[in-house]
């Protein structure tokens, strides 16, 4: 494997958000509003201590509400200081409809310091329950950690600096060279134009035969998330068939 992982953030804009992956899991946030902050908010003090963990890997970094004795928080994650996943916790008034519409067992616990939540007691999970985004999503984290790979989008830094998600069926990937004007190593590229005039990020970058087998892992795990296979020009390497 030769090249550059995580891939490179880059600019995005503003799209429809469409579809998302439903999981089984109690108390999350869904949607924009639970996804990962892109920086710290500002009514927080960083907390070097307070990083991302298992609570964070199993609820894909969205926010989720959790107990803590007889009183309910909403974990929530965002990018620190290096780059770094942290969390932090909001309580949850009192008279707040959302505890009492969730069964509290069915809710984790977690510390103050730690994402070690434990008591996870989600809901057996049948057939009507499995998405192979899940697994694709889990994949991808693991090798994108840099990445917020979200349920129904990704998010992109704007010029404005606001949060963007742009939805999976709106992005494209593809195995092409990289500047200057085609010469470059190839890249494993995911983006909603394509390199030039577009905006995305770069997953692998090398030599794709050498590397095949990995690329094609990442490519089956981003086309599972509804990502196309973008039509390949030039010297592309045509990926359309591989699922």
């Amino acid at each position: 494997m030769q090249g550059q992982r995580p891939g490179q953030m880059m600019q995005g804009q503003r799209l429809g958000i469409v579809g998302q992956v439903r999981f089984a899991r109690p108390g999350v946030v869904r949607g924009p509003a639970g996804a990962l902050r892109p920086a710290m908010p500002a009514k927080l003090a960083h907390n070097p201590r307070h990083v991302a963990g298992r609570a964070a890997s199993r609820y894909n970094r969205q926010a989720f509400m959790f107990r803590r004795g007889n009183h309910f928080y909403r974990r929530a994650y965002y990018v620190g200081p290096g780059g770094g996943i942290f969390f932090y916790d909001d309580p949850i008034p009192d008279g707040d409809p959302a505890p009492g519409a969730m069964a509290p067992d069915n809710l984790p616990t977690c510390p103050v310091d730690a994402d070690d939540c434990q008591g996870f007691n989600d809901p057996a999970a049948g057939p009507s329950q499995m998405d192979p985004r899940y697994a694709a999503l889990q994949y991808l984290l693991s090798i994108t950690p840099g990445i917020p790979w979200q349920e129904n989008g990704l998010i992109f830094s704007s010029d404005d600096a606001d949060d963007v998600l742009v939805p999976y069926n709106k992005l494209e990937v593809t195995v092409n060279h990289y500047l200057p004007f085609g010469a470059g190593p190839e890249q494993l590229y995911v983006g909603t134009t394509g390199l030039l005039g577009g905006s995305g990020f770069r997953l692998y970058s090398g030599s794709y035969q050498q590397s095949k087998a990995e690329w094609d892992r990442a490519i089956v795990a981003i086309r599972n998330l509804g990502v196309q296979a973008a039509t390949p020009s030039g010297a592309d390497t045509d990926i359309r068939s591989i699922r």
